[in-house]
């Protein structure tokens, strides 16, 4: 950018405001003075200001011609992946139900909790007290479906196997999940 002001330029602005005559210096108190060079300083950083922000404003101007040029109004924003979980209680207090949960970016959280993440976006057991409150959560990593305890009281038990705490077990169609008291079958999976 062209905003830089030579080294020269600053230097003559800074004797131009030292070089006030003795007349006009007699003129003023010490705080007329002093606030007319706040109000000059001010003007002068204004200035400034202004034209740097001008010379950004083109330059983003510029840029973003550029990059409609390239790219232009078919180019699409990749949607980030989602996949489809159903799975059914198997047995506990909610036998019988049915969950289906669509996992993308965010995490499905399940627990006891009535909470709005678990209602809306997970799985809510409020019937299981054997469950704890934030329980475990299904999220995607790495292009797969995967179940991690998230450091849970009574533990999280996939296909016979007890997991560790914070570390992801990979989810496949058939897969058997217990929590708490309640039991889950992984019904089905789709991208």
């Amino acid at each position: 950018m062209g905003g830089v002001v030579p080294a020269e330029e600053v230097n003559a602005r800074k004797r131009a405001r030292r070089a006030i005559g003795t007349e006009e210096l007699s003129a003023h108190t010490v705080e007329s003075y002093l606030t007319l060079q706040r109000d000059k300083l001010v003007q002068e950083m204004d200035a400034l200001t202004g034209a740097l922000v001008q010379e950004l404003h083109e330059a983003c101007t510029k840029a973003k011609a550029s990059l409609r040029a390239e790219f232009g109004p078919e180019a699409q924003v990749e949607s980030p992946e989602t996949y489809t979980l159903t799975m059914t209680t198997t047995a506990g207090p909610h036998v019988g139900a049915k969950f289906t949960l669509s996992v993308g970016p965010e995490s499905c959280f399940i627990g006891r909790s009535s909470g709005k993440k678990f209602r809306l976006k997970g799985v809510s057991l409020p019937k299981d007290n054997e469950v704890s409150t934030t329980h475990a959560k299904i999220e995607l990593q790495r292009g797969q479906l995967v179940i991690v305890d998230v450091g849970s009281t009574n533990g999280t038990i996939l296909d016979g196997v007890e997991l560790d705490e914070a570390k992801p077990y990979p989810l496949e169609k058939g897969t058997t999940i217990h929590i708490g008291s309640s039991k889950f079958h992984v019904d089905d999976i789709k991208k």
